[in-house]
Protein backbone atom coordinates (compact mmCIF):
# COMPACT_ATOMS: atom_id res chain seq x y z
CA UNK A 1 0.00 0.00 0.00
CA UNK A 2 1.59 3.56 -0.97
CA UNK A 3 0.24 6.87 -1.00
CA UNK A 4 0.16 7.67 -4.77
CA UNK A 5 2.18 11.50 -5.69
CA UNK A 6 3.42 11.35 -9.00
CA UNK A 7 3.92 8.82 -11.68
CA UNK A 8 7.00 9.31 -14.84
CA UNK A 9 3.99 9.16 -17.29
CA UNK A 10 1.64 11.80 -15.54
CA UNK A 11 4.90 14.09 -14.77
CA UNK A 12 6.05 13.87 -18.40
CA UNK A 13 2.93 15.41 -19.59
CA UNK A 14 2.38 18.06 -16.90
CA UNK A 15 5.52 19.54 -18.65
CA UNK A 16 3.51 19.39 -21.78
CA UNK A 17 1.08 21.07 -20.29
CA UNK A 18 2.79 23.83 -18.69
CA UNK A 19 3.93 24.84 -22.06
CA UNK A 20 -0.23 25.82 -22.82
CA UNK A 21 -1.42 29.02 -21.39
CA UNK A 22 -4.88 27.94 -19.75
CA UNK A 23 -5.02 31.40 -17.99
CA UNK A 24 -8.57 33.36 -18.73
CA UNK A 25 -11.00 30.75 -20.69
CA UNK A 26 -14.34 32.35 -22.54
CA UNK A 27 -16.74 29.74 -21.89
CA UNK A 28 -20.00 28.43 -24.47
CA UNK A 29 -23.48 28.95 -23.43
CA UNK A 30 -23.70 26.12 -21.45
CA UNK A 31 -25.08 22.96 -23.24
CA UNK A 32 -24.78 19.59 -21.86
CA UNK A 33 -24.72 16.57 -24.17
CA UNK A 34 -27.23 13.69 -23.09
CA UNK A 35 -24.66 11.35 -22.77
CA UNK A 36 -23.52 13.39 -19.77
CA UNK A 37 -26.67 12.58 -17.65
CA UNK A 38 -25.47 9.06 -17.79
CA UNK A 39 -21.90 9.52 -17.20
CA UNK A 40 -19.77 12.66 -16.50
CA UNK A 41 -16.56 12.78 -14.45
CA UNK A 42 -13.40 15.00 -13.94
CA UNK A 43 -9.97 14.31 -14.34
CA UNK A 44 -6.89 15.01 -11.35
CA UNK A 45 -4.48 16.08 -13.93
CA UNK A 46 -4.81 18.17 -17.54
CA UNK A 47 -3.99 16.04 -20.43
CA UNK A 48 -3.71 16.48 -23.79
CA UNK A 49 -6.27 14.15 -26.03
CA UNK A 50 -4.75 12.98 -29.22
CA UNK A 51 -8.26 11.67 -30.51
CA UNK A 52 -10.43 14.10 -29.33
CA UNK A 53 -11.58 17.82 -31.00
CA UNK A 54 -13.17 19.98 -28.78
CA UNK A 55 -15.30 22.84 -30.14
CA UNK A 56 -13.43 25.61 -28.64
CA UNK A 57 -10.36 24.25 -30.22
CA UNK A 58 -8.54 24.25 -27.08
CA UNK A 59 -6.18 21.47 -27.55
CA UNK A 60 -6.14 21.12 -23.35
CA UNK A 61 -8.56 19.32 -21.38
CA UNK A 62 -8.43 20.76 -17.84
CA UNK A 63 -8.63 19.23 -14.49
CA UNK A 64 -11.67 21.52 -14.08
CA UNK A 65 -13.15 20.39 -16.96
CA UNK A 66 -16.35 17.85 -16.92
CA UNK A 67 -15.87 15.00 -19.29
CA UNK A 68 -17.98 11.53 -20.61
CA UNK A 69 -17.78 8.54 -22.52
CA UNK A 70 -20.59 7.80 -25.07
CA UNK A 71 -21.65 5.41 -27.76
CA UNK A 72 -22.38 7.08 -31.35
CA UNK A 73 -24.88 5.85 -33.62
CA UNK A 74 -22.82 3.23 -35.05
CA UNK A 75 -22.14 1.59 -31.29
CA UNK A 76 -18.71 3.40 -31.32
CA UNK A 77 -17.52 3.96 -27.79
CA UNK A 78 -16.66 7.96 -28.17
CA UNK A 79 -15.77 10.57 -26.06
CA UNK A 80 -17.00 14.08 -25.61
CA UNK A 81 -16.70 17.24 -23.18
CA UNK A 82 -19.55 17.96 -21.39
CA UNK A 83 -18.60 21.65 -20.44
CA UNK A 84 -15.60 23.65 -19.97
CA UNK A 85 -14.97 24.87 -15.88
CA UNK A 86 -15.14 28.25 -17.48
CA UNK A 87 -19.11 27.06 -18.65
CA UNK A 88 -19.76 25.75 -15.32
CA UNK A 89 -18.78 29.14 -13.87
CA UNK A 90 -20.42 30.97 -16.54
CA UNK A 91 -23.46 32.02 -13.63
CA UNK A 92 -20.99 33.12 -11.61
CA UNK A 93 -19.20 35.63 -14.09
CA UNK A 94 -16.05 33.65 -13.49
CA UNK A 95 -13.88 32.86 -16.51
CA UNK A 96 -10.81 31.12 -15.08
CA UNK A 97 -10.38 27.17 -14.80
CA UNK A 98 -11.01 26.63 -10.96
CA UNK A 99 -10.70 23.25 -11.20
CA UNK A 100 -13.33 20.62 -10.24
CA UNK A 101 -13.65 18.63 -7.16
CA UNK A 102 -17.05 17.36 -7.09
CA UNK A 103 -20.07 17.04 -9.97
CA UNK A 104 -23.22 15.55 -9.81
CA UNK A 105 -25.77 16.07 -12.82
CA UNK A 106 -28.61 16.80 -12.56
CA UNK A 107 -30.32 17.66 -15.31
CA UNK A 108 -28.68 17.28 -18.74
CA UNK A 109 -31.80 18.62 -20.70
CA UNK A 110 -31.63 21.59 -18.11
CA UNK A 111 -27.78 21.79 -18.34
CA UNK A 112 -28.18 21.84 -14.58
CA UNK A 113 -24.83 20.12 -12.69
CA UNK A 114 -24.23 21.01 -8.90
CA UNK A 115 -20.15 21.24 -8.23
CA UNK A 116 -17.15 22.35 -6.57
CA UNK A 117 -14.15 23.18 -7.38
CA UNK A 118 -10.49 23.32 -6.59
CA UNK A 119 -10.11 26.52 -6.09
CA UNK A 120 -11.74 30.02 -4.07
CA UNK A 121 -13.61 32.06 -6.18
CA UNK A 122 -10.80 34.99 -7.37
CA UNK A 123 -9.85 38.08 -5.96
CA UNK A 124 -12.40 40.77 -7.11
CA UNK A 125 -15.31 38.43 -8.55
CA UNK A 126 -18.92 39.83 -8.75
CA UNK A 127 -19.82 36.27 -6.62
CA UNK A 128 -17.71 35.15 -3.40
CA UNK A 129 -17.28 31.24 -3.09
CA UNK A 130 -14.75 28.84 -1.47
CA UNK A 131 -13.79 25.20 -2.62
CA UNK A 132 -15.87 23.83 -0.12
CA UNK A 133 -19.30 25.26 -1.40
CA UNK A 134 -21.50 23.89 -3.13
CA UNK A 135 -22.42 25.85 -6.67
CA UNK A 136 -25.04 24.78 -9.14
CA UNK A 137 -24.90 26.54 -12.49
CA UNK A 138 -28.43 28.01 -11.74
CA UNK A 139 -26.52 30.30 -9.54
CA UNK A 140 -26.78 28.57 -6.44
CA UNK A 141 -24.15 29.12 -3.95
CA UNK A 142 -24.87 26.87 -0.39
CA UNK A 143 -22.05 27.71 1.94
CA UNK A 144 -19.13 25.06 2.85
CA UNK A 145 -20.66 25.93 6.50
CA UNK A 146 -23.99 25.63 6.08
CA UNK A 147 -23.95 21.70 4.37
CA UNK A 148 -21.95 20.93 7.94
CA UNK A 149 -23.85 22.63 10.14
CA UNK A 150 -26.23 20.02 11.52
CA UNK A 151 -22.65 18.86 12.16
CA UNK A 152 -22.00 21.61 14.83
CA UNK A 153 -18.95 22.52 12.62
CA UNK A 154 -18.27 26.34 12.52
CA UNK A 155 -15.22 26.80 9.87
CA UNK A 156 -15.00 25.47 5.91
CA UNK A 157 -13.81 21.99 5.73
CA UNK A 158 -13.64 21.54 2.43
CA UNK A 159 -16.07 19.57 -0.07
CA UNK A 160 -14.46 16.53 -1.39
CA UNK A 161 -17.47 14.38 -3.90
CA UNK A 162 -20.67 15.36 -3.83
CA UNK A 163 -24.45 13.36 -4.76
CA UNK A 164 -28.04 14.76 -4.45
CA UNK A 165 -30.35 12.22 -3.11
CA UNK A 166 -34.88 12.62 -3.56
CA UNK A 167 -37.05 12.50 -6.37
CA UNK A 168 -35.73 13.93 -9.15
CA UNK A 169 -38.23 16.62 -9.33
CA UNK A 170 -38.25 17.70 -5.94
CA UNK A 171 -34.58 18.04 -6.59
CA UNK A 172 -34.71 20.31 -9.50
CA UNK A 173 -37.76 22.46 -7.08
CA UNK A 174 -34.99 22.35 -4.47
CA UNK A 175 -32.32 23.91 -6.65
CA UNK A 176 -34.79 26.53 -7.56
CA UNK A 177 -35.72 27.49 -4.32
CA UNK A 178 -31.89 27.39 -3.09
CA UNK A 179 -30.78 30.17 -5.98
CA UNK A 180 -33.37 32.68 -4.13
CA UNK A 181 -31.17 33.18 -1.34
CA UNK A 182 -26.98 34.89 -1.13
CA UNK A 183 -24.19 33.07 0.47
CA UNK A 184 -24.62 35.74 3.00
CA UNK A 185 -28.18 34.35 3.59
CA UNK A 186 -27.17 30.86 4.14
CA UNK A 187 -24.64 32.31 7.28
CA UNK A 188 -27.21 34.23 8.81
CA UNK A 189 -26.27 33.44 12.72
CA UNK A 190 -29.91 34.64 13.29
CA UNK A 191 -31.39 31.79 11.06
CA UNK A 192 -27.93 28.84 10.59
CA UNK A 193 -30.52 25.84 9.78
CA UNK A 194 -31.58 27.15 6.14
CA UNK A 195 -30.16 24.23 4.36
CA UNK A 196 -31.33 21.85 6.77
CA UNK A 197 -35.06 23.29 6.77
CA UNK A 198 -35.45 23.13 2.96
CA UNK A 199 -33.78 20.18 2.54
CA UNK A 200 -36.59 18.50 5.01
CA UNK A 201 -39.35 20.61 3.36
CA UNK A 202 -38.41 19.64 -0.06
CA UNK A 203 -37.58 15.48 1.09
CA UNK A 204 -34.04 15.96 -0.27
CA UNK A 205 -30.67 15.32 0.93
CA UNK A 206 -27.18 15.86 -0.27
CA UNK A 207 -24.41 13.33 0.18
CA UNK A 208 -20.66 14.72 0.54
CA UNK A 209 -17.48 14.35 1.78
CA UNK A 210 -15.16 16.62 3.23
CA UNK A 211 -11.77 17.58 2.93
CA UNK A 212 -10.88 17.05 6.00
CA UNK A 213 -11.88 15.02 9.41
CA UNK A 214 -13.68 15.92 12.49
CA UNK A 215 -12.22 15.18 16.00
CA UNK A 216 -14.31 15.78 18.75
CA UNK A 217 -12.96 16.12 22.57
CA UNK A 218 -14.18 12.77 23.54
CA UNK A 219 -13.56 10.48 19.55
CA UNK A 220 -13.07 10.86 16.41
CA UNK A 221 -16.38 11.69 14.66
CA UNK A 222 -15.96 11.12 10.87
CA UNK A 223 -13.38 10.91 8.45
CA UNK A 224 -12.68 12.24 5.12
CA UNK A 225 -13.06 8.91 3.58
CA UNK A 226 -16.77 9.00 5.25
CA UNK A 227 -20.32 9.62 3.11
CA UNK A 228 -21.96 11.95 5.12
CA UNK A 229 -25.62 13.67 4.55
CA UNK A 230 -26.44 17.00 4.97
CA UNK A 231 -29.61 16.72 6.29
CA UNK A 232 -29.67 14.16 8.91
CA UNK A 233 -25.72 14.87 10.13
CA UNK A 234 -25.47 11.14 9.58
CA UNK A 235 -22.02 9.17 8.15
CA UNK A 236 -24.27 7.32 4.97
CA UNK A 237 -21.28 4.73 4.58
CA UNK A 238 -17.97 4.44 6.62
CA UNK A 239 -14.76 4.42 4.61
CA UNK A 240 -14.32 0.93 5.57
CA UNK A 241 -17.70 -0.21 4.62
CA UNK A 242 -17.11 1.49 1.44
CA UNK A 243 -14.32 -0.73 0.40
CA UNK A 244 -13.79 -4.39 0.23
CA UNK A 245 -13.46 -6.50 3.66
CA UNK A 246 -9.53 -7.17 2.84
CA UNK A 247 -8.73 -3.44 2.68
CA UNK A 248 -7.64 -2.40 5.84
CA UNK A 249 -9.28 1.05 5.99
CA UNK A 250 -10.75 2.59 8.44
CA UNK A 251 -9.39 4.60 12.05
CA UNK A 252 -8.86 4.25 14.71
CA UNK A 253 -9.48 0.29 14.23
CA UNK A 254 -7.77 -0.09 10.65
CA UNK A 255 -4.81 1.11 9.48
CA UNK A 256 -5.41 3.99 6.62
CA UNK A 257 -8.11 5.96 5.22
CA UNK A 258 -8.42 5.74 1.74
CA UNK A 259 -10.39 9.42 1.61
CA UNK A 260 -13.27 9.51 -0.78
CA UNK A 261 -12.53 12.05 -4.15
CA UNK A 262 -15.76 11.22 -5.56
CA UNK A 263 -19.00 9.28 -4.95
CA UNK A 264 -22.48 8.97 -6.80
CA UNK A 265 -25.61 6.79 -6.37
CA UNK A 266 -29.13 6.01 -7.03
CA UNK A 267 -31.38 9.22 -6.38
CA UNK A 268 -33.20 6.34 -3.93
CA UNK A 269 -30.30 6.64 -1.54
CA UNK A 270 -29.40 3.20 -1.92
CA UNK A 271 -26.09 2.96 -0.21
CA UNK A 272 -25.39 -0.28 -1.77
CA UNK A 273 -25.38 1.19 -5.15
CA UNK A 274 -22.62 3.77 -3.94
CA UNK A 275 -19.62 4.06 -6.70
CA UNK A 276 -16.79 6.25 -5.25
CA UNK A 277 -13.12 6.84 -5.93
CA UNK A 278 -10.76 6.67 -3.32
CA UNK A 279 -7.61 9.73 -2.75
CA UNK A 280 -4.98 6.76 -2.18
CA UNK A 281 -4.40 3.54 -4.28
CA UNK A 282 -3.87 0.01 -2.58
CA UNK A 283 -1.81 -2.50 -4.31
CA UNK A 284 -2.82 -5.76 -2.49
CA UNK A 285 -5.04 -8.83 -3.20
CA UNK A 286 -7.83 -6.55 -3.83
CA UNK A 287 -6.12 -3.29 -5.96
CA UNK A 288 -7.00 -0.03 -7.29
CA UNK A 289 -5.65 3.50 -8.09
CA UNK A 290 -7.88 6.55 -7.46
CA UNK A 291 -8.66 6.99 -10.70
CA UNK A 292 -10.96 3.69 -10.49
CA UNK A 293 -14.63 3.37 -10.12
CA UNK A 294 -15.31 1.36 -7.29
CA UNK A 295 -18.38 0.08 -5.74
CA UNK A 296 -19.94 -0.24 -2.42
CA UNK A 297 -17.95 -3.27 -0.84
CA UNK A 298 -17.41 -4.93 -4.11
CA UNK A 299 -14.07 -3.81 -5.42
CA UNK A 300 -14.14 -2.12 -9.08
CA UNK A 301 -16.11 -1.52 -11.82
CA UNK A 302 -14.46 1.13 -13.89
CA UNK A 303 -10.58 1.27 -14.26
CA UNK A 304 -9.36 4.70 -14.91
CA UNK A 305 -8.54 3.79 -17.96
CA UNK A 306 -11.96 2.25 -19.03
CA UNK A 307 -12.83 6.45 -18.45
CA UNK A 308 -9.87 8.16 -20.21
CA UNK A 309 -8.75 5.58 -22.77
CA UNK A 310 -10.99 6.74 -25.69
CA UNK A 311 -9.47 10.37 -25.13
CA UNK A 312 -6.43 8.59 -26.21
CA UNK A 313 -4.02 10.73 -23.30
CA UNK A 314 -0.08 10.24 -23.52
CA UNK A 315 -0.39 8.72 -20.16
CA UNK A 316 -2.58 5.45 -18.91
CA UNK A 317 -3.73 6.81 -15.69
CA UNK A 318 -4.97 10.38 -15.07
CA UNK A 319 -7.15 10.28 -11.28
CA UNK A 320 -10.62 10.89 -11.16
CA UNK A 321 -11.54 13.67 -8.96
CA UNK A 322 -15.36 14.06 -9.80
CA UNK A 323 -17.75 11.01 -10.34
CA UNK A 324 -21.47 11.20 -11.84
CA UNK A 325 -23.61 7.72 -12.82
CA UNK A 326 -27.05 7.29 -13.21
CA UNK A 327 -27.02 4.08 -11.44
CA UNK A 328 -30.35 2.43 -12.03
CA UNK A 329 -31.29 0.66 -9.07
CA UNK A 330 -32.98 -3.09 -9.01
CA UNK A 331 -36.29 -2.76 -10.38
CA UNK A 332 -39.07 -5.16 -10.16
CA UNK A 333 -41.82 -4.30 -12.80
CA UNK A 334 -45.45 -5.82 -13.91
CA UNK A 335 -48.41 -5.40 -15.19
CA UNK A 336 -52.49 -5.98 -13.26
CA UNK A 337 -54.44 -6.87 -15.60
CA UNK A 338 -58.20 -7.94 -16.00
CA UNK A 339 -58.14 -11.84 -16.63
CA UNK A 340 -61.68 -11.80 -18.75
CA UNK A 341 -60.93 -15.92 -19.45
CA UNK A 342 -59.65 -16.48 -15.94
CA UNK A 343 -57.11 -18.90 -17.68
CA UNK A 344 -54.03 -17.24 -15.55
CA UNK A 345 -52.28 -15.61 -18.61
CA UNK A 346 -52.17 -12.31 -20.12
CA UNK A 347 -53.56 -12.71 -23.22
CA UNK A 348 -54.71 -10.09 -26.27
CA UNK A 349 -57.05 -8.02 -25.46
CA UNK A 350 -56.95 -8.49 -22.02
CA UNK A 351 -57.03 -4.80 -20.62
CA UNK A 352 -55.40 -3.65 -17.87
CA UNK A 353 -56.34 -2.65 -14.09
CA UNK A 354 -55.57 0.64 -13.17
CA UNK A 355 -55.33 2.15 -9.36
CA UNK A 356 -54.96 -1.20 -7.89
CA UNK A 357 -52.39 -0.82 -5.11
CA UNK A 358 -49.28 -3.41 -4.91
CA UNK A 359 -47.15 -3.97 -2.27
CA UNK A 360 -43.32 -5.27 -1.91
CA UNK A 361 -42.32 -6.17 1.39
CA UNK A 362 -38.67 -7.53 2.46
CA UNK A 363 -35.28 -6.76 3.14
CA UNK A 364 -31.98 -5.52 1.73
CA UNK A 365 -28.74 -7.09 1.27
CA UNK A 366 -27.81 -5.18 3.96
CA UNK A 367 -30.98 -6.61 6.52
CA UNK A 368 -32.68 -3.71 6.70
CA UNK A 369 -36.27 -3.85 6.24
CA UNK A 370 -37.79 -2.68 2.79
CA UNK A 371 -41.73 -1.81 2.68
CA UNK A 372 -43.27 -0.07 -0.26
CA UNK A 373 -46.20 0.86 -2.35
CA UNK A 374 -47.44 2.02 -5.03
CA UNK A 375 -50.60 2.11 -7.57
CA UNK A 376 -50.65 0.84 -11.19
CA UNK A 377 -51.33 3.19 -14.28
CA UNK A 378 -54.23 3.62 -16.27
CA UNK A 379 -52.88 0.19 -18.06
CA UNK A 380 -52.16 -1.51 -15.47
CA UNK A 381 -48.23 -1.04 -15.30
CA UNK A 382 -46.43 -0.78 -11.84
CA UNK A 383 -43.00 -0.72 -10.84
CA UNK A 384 -40.43 -0.68 -8.24
CA UNK A 385 -37.03 0.50 -7.67
CA UNK A 386 -35.18 -1.43 -4.99
CA UNK A 387 -31.74 -1.97 -3.54
CA UNK A 388 -30.14 -5.20 -3.87
CA UNK A 389 -32.18 -7.93 -1.41
CA UNK A 390 -35.03 -10.42 -0.88
CA UNK A 391 -38.70 -9.34 -1.55
CA UNK A 392 -42.11 -10.46 -1.78
CA UNK A 393 -44.43 -8.48 -4.39
CA UNK A 394 -48.42 -9.13 -3.49
CA UNK A 395 -51.67 -7.12 -4.42
CA UNK A 396 -54.52 -5.98 -2.55
CA UNK A 397 -58.11 -6.80 -3.83
CA UNK A 398 -61.05 -5.23 -3.61
CA UNK A 399 -64.33 -6.89 -2.88
CA UNK A 400 -65.45 -8.95 -5.59
CA UNK A 401 -62.56 -9.76 -7.36
CA UNK A 402 -60.49 -13.37 -7.65
CA UNK A 403 -56.77 -13.91 -8.49
CA UNK A 404 -55.62 -16.12 -11.18
CA UNK A 405 -51.97 -15.11 -11.44
CA UNK A 406 -49.95 -16.17 -9.20
CA UNK A 407 -52.22 -18.79 -8.41
CA UNK A 408 -53.35 -17.82 -4.82
CA UNK A 409 -53.99 -20.06 -1.46
CA UNK A 410 -57.22 -21.32 -1.99
CA UNK A 411 -59.44 -18.72 -3.26
CA UNK A 412 -58.25 -15.60 -0.85
CA UNK A 413 -57.43 -13.23 -3.34
CA UNK A 414 -53.94 -11.10 -2.87
CA UNK A 415 -52.51 -14.66 -1.15
CA UNK A 416 -50.85 -15.16 -4.48
CA UNK A 417 -47.32 -13.45 -4.27
CA UNK A 418 -44.05 -13.21 -6.20
CA UNK A 419 -40.96 -13.98 -4.37
CA UNK A 420 -37.76 -11.72 -5.91
CA UNK A 421 -34.37 -11.70 -5.19
CA UNK A 422 -32.61 -8.74 -6.42
CA UNK A 423 -28.87 -8.82 -7.39
CA UNK A 424 -26.67 -6.07 -7.44
CA UNK A 425 -26.44 -4.45 -11.36
CA UNK A 426 -28.92 -7.09 -12.33
CA UNK A 427 -31.02 -6.51 -15.33
CA UNK A 428 -34.98 -6.02 -14.31
CA UNK A 429 -37.63 -8.17 -13.13
CA UNK A 430 -39.98 -7.96 -15.74
CA UNK A 431 -43.42 -9.87 -16.02
CA UNK A 432 -44.16 -9.90 -12.39
CA UNK A 433 -48.04 -9.40 -13.35
CA UNK A 434 -51.09 -9.94 -11.69
CA UNK A 435 -54.60 -11.33 -12.77
CA UNK A 436 -57.45 -10.73 -11.65
CA UNK A 437 -62.05 -11.79 -12.66
CA UNK A 438 -64.67 -11.37 -11.41
CA UNK A 439 -67.20 -14.26 -10.62
CA UNK A 440 -70.16 -14.36 -13.33
CA UNK A 441 -73.77 -15.57 -12.71
CA UNK A 442 -75.72 -18.17 -14.15
CA UNK A 443 -79.25 -18.11 -13.60
CA UNK A 444 -83.29 -19.70 -14.58
CA UNK A 445 -86.35 -21.01 -13.86
CA UNK A 446 -88.17 -24.33 -13.50
CA UNK A 447 -91.41 -24.20 -14.28
CA UNK A 448 -94.31 -26.33 -15.35
CA UNK A 449 -95.05 -26.29 -19.26
CA UNK A 450 -98.39 -27.15 -18.82
CA UNK A 451 -99.54 -26.26 -22.48
CA UNK A 452 -96.06 -28.49 -23.72
CA UNK A 453 -94.95 -24.99 -25.61
CA UNK A 454 -91.59 -25.14 -24.91
CA UNK A 455 -92.48 -20.92 -23.02
CA UNK A 456 -93.11 -20.13 -19.72
CA UNK A 457 -96.64 -19.02 -19.91
CA UNK A 458 -98.14 -16.93 -17.22
CA UNK A 459 -100.49 -19.01 -15.32
CA UNK A 460 -97.76 -21.63 -15.46
CA UNK A 461 -97.12 -22.93 -12.07
CA UNK A 462 -93.19 -22.35 -10.97
CA UNK A 463 -91.50 -26.00 -9.63
CA UNK A 464 -90.02 -25.92 -6.82
CA UNK A 465 -87.01 -28.30 -5.20
CA UNK A 466 -85.87 -29.73 -8.87
CA UNK A 467 -82.10 -30.41 -9.09
CA UNK A 468 -80.21 -28.18 -11.53
CA UNK A 469 -76.47 -29.17 -12.40
CA UNK A 470 -73.59 -27.28 -13.67
CA UNK A 471 -70.66 -28.90 -14.55
CA UNK A 472 -67.57 -28.26 -16.62
CA UNK A 473 -63.84 -26.45 -16.14
CA UNK A 474 -62.97 -22.65 -15.55
CA UNK A 475 -60.53 -20.85 -16.76
CA UNK A 476 -57.54 -22.65 -15.01
CA UNK A 477 -58.51 -26.11 -16.23
CA UNK A 478 -60.04 -26.56 -12.85
CA UNK A 479 -63.55 -29.48 -12.81
CA UNK A 480 -66.56 -27.80 -11.55
CA UNK A 481 -69.68 -30.26 -10.38
CA UNK A 482 -72.40 -28.12 -8.58
CA UNK A 483 -75.80 -28.76 -7.99
CA UNK A 484 -78.50 -26.39 -6.98
CA UNK A 485 -82.36 -26.91 -5.95
CA UNK A 486 -85.02 -24.78 -7.02
CA UNK A 487 -86.58 -22.70 -4.41
CA UNK A 488 -90.23 -21.51 -4.31
CA UNK A 489 -90.41 -19.47 -7.28
CA UNK A 490 -88.62 -22.14 -9.32
CA UNK A 491 -85.69 -20.09 -9.93
CA UNK A 492 -81.82 -21.52 -9.16
CA UNK A 493 -78.63 -19.66 -9.78
CA UNK A 494 -74.88 -20.44 -9.93
CA UNK A 495 -71.70 -17.95 -9.37
CA UNK A 496 -68.95 -19.40 -11.06
CA UNK A 497 -65.68 -18.61 -12.13
CA UNK A 498 -64.75 -17.66 -16.20
CA UNK A 499 -65.04 -21.10 -17.80
CA UNK A 500 -66.82 -23.44 -19.99
CA UNK A 501 -69.24 -24.73 -18.71
CA UNK A 502 -73.06 -26.75 -19.31
CA UNK A 503 -76.32 -26.43 -17.03
CA UNK A 504 -78.60 -29.42 -17.19
CA UNK A 505 -81.83 -30.59 -15.08
CA UNK A 506 -82.18 -33.61 -13.02
CA UNK A 507 -85.59 -35.21 -13.94
CA UNK A 508 -87.19 -36.66 -11.11
CA UNK A 509 -89.14 -39.96 -11.86
CA UNK A 510 -92.99 -40.03 -12.66
CA UNK A 511 -93.39 -39.33 -16.70
CA UNK A 512 -91.99 -36.26 -16.68
CA UNK A 513 -91.10 -34.68 -20.26
CA UNK A 514 -89.02 -31.69 -21.15
CA UNK A 515 -89.90 -29.13 -23.56
CA UNK A 516 -87.35 -25.92 -22.51
CA UNK A 517 -84.28 -26.60 -23.80
CA UNK A 518 -85.36 -28.96 -26.21
CA UNK A 519 -84.05 -32.37 -25.42
CA UNK A 520 -81.72 -34.52 -27.30
CA UNK A 521 -82.44 -37.51 -26.30
CA UNK A 522 -85.21 -37.39 -23.16
CA UNK A 523 -86.33 -35.69 -19.70
CA UNK A 524 -82.66 -33.61 -18.71
CA UNK A 525 -80.71 -33.97 -21.90
CA UNK A 526 -81.38 -30.58 -23.39
CA UNK A 527 -78.60 -28.08 -21.85
CA UNK A 528 -77.38 -24.83 -22.01
CA UNK A 529 -74.12 -24.30 -22.66
CA UNK A 530 -72.31 -21.76 -20.79
CA UNK A 531 -68.79 -20.02 -21.79
CA UNK A 532 -68.77 -16.68 -19.17
CA UNK A 533 -65.89 -14.19 -19.19
CA UNK A 534 -65.32 -12.03 -16.37
CA UNK A 535 -67.26 -8.75 -15.67
CA UNK A 536 -70.55 -10.10 -18.23
CA UNK A 537 -74.09 -9.31 -16.87
CA UNK A 538 -75.71 -12.21 -15.41
CA UNK A 539 -76.74 -14.69 -17.90
CA UNK A 540 -80.56 -14.79 -16.75
CA UNK A 541 -83.80 -16.58 -18.14
CA UNK A 542 -82.11 -19.63 -18.78
CA UNK A 543 -85.41 -22.00 -17.90
CA UNK A 544 -86.23 -25.36 -17.82
CA UNK A 545 -89.99 -26.16 -18.73
CA UNK A 546 -91.95 -29.39 -18.05
CA UNK A 547 -94.71 -31.29 -18.23
CA UNK A 548 -96.35 -35.04 -17.11
CA UNK A 549 -97.89 -37.56 -18.73
CA UNK A 550 -100.11 -39.37 -18.55
CA UNK A 551 -101.98 -38.56 -15.41
CA UNK A 552 -101.26 -35.06 -15.53
CA UNK A 553 -102.68 -34.25 -18.90
CA UNK A 554 -106.77 -34.87 -17.92
CA UNK A 555 -106.12 -33.04 -15.20
CA UNK A 556 -104.99 -29.64 -16.52
CA UNK A 557 -106.59 -29.90 -20.08
CA UNK A 558 -109.85 -27.42 -19.57
CA UNK A 559 -106.87 -25.34 -18.51
CA UNK A 560 -104.77 -25.59 -21.52
CA UNK A 561 -107.79 -25.41 -23.52
CA UNK A 562 -108.71 -22.01 -22.15
CA UNK A 563 -105.34 -20.43 -22.33
CA UNK A 564 -105.57 -21.52 -25.91
CA UNK A 565 -108.57 -19.85 -26.66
Amino acid sequence: MCKLVTRVAVGTLLILIALVPLGPVSGRPLSLPSACEELAFSTEEEFLSQSYEPPDANPVLSDGDLLTVGVDDSGAVVCMLCARNAELLEVFEVLYDLGLDAADVISAELSLVAFSTELDSPPGASYLFTAGDLLATNGTIIPNQALTHRFQIRYDIGLDSLHFVGDPDAILAFLDAAAQYKREDWLNPADPDLLGRLLEEFGVDIWFSTEGTLDSPLALVFLDGDLLSARDAVIVAKNADLLDPSVPAGLPSDGVDFGLDAATSTREAYREQIHFSTEILYEGEVSFTDGDVLKYGNGVVLTNLDLIGCFKPQADFLGLDALHMTIVPGQVDGKKFHDLNGNGQLDDGEPGLGQWEIHLDGRDGEGNPVSKITWTGPDGDYSFAVPPGSYEVSEICPDGWYQSLPTPTGEVCGTGKYEVIVEPDQAPYIGRDFGNHRYVVKSGHKFHDLDRSGTWDTQEPPLEGWTIHLEGSDGMGNLLDLDTVTDATGFYSFTVPPGLYKVTEVCPDGGWVQTKPEPSNGCGTGTYDFEPISGQEPHDSNDFGNHQLPAEYPTYLPLVLKNRR
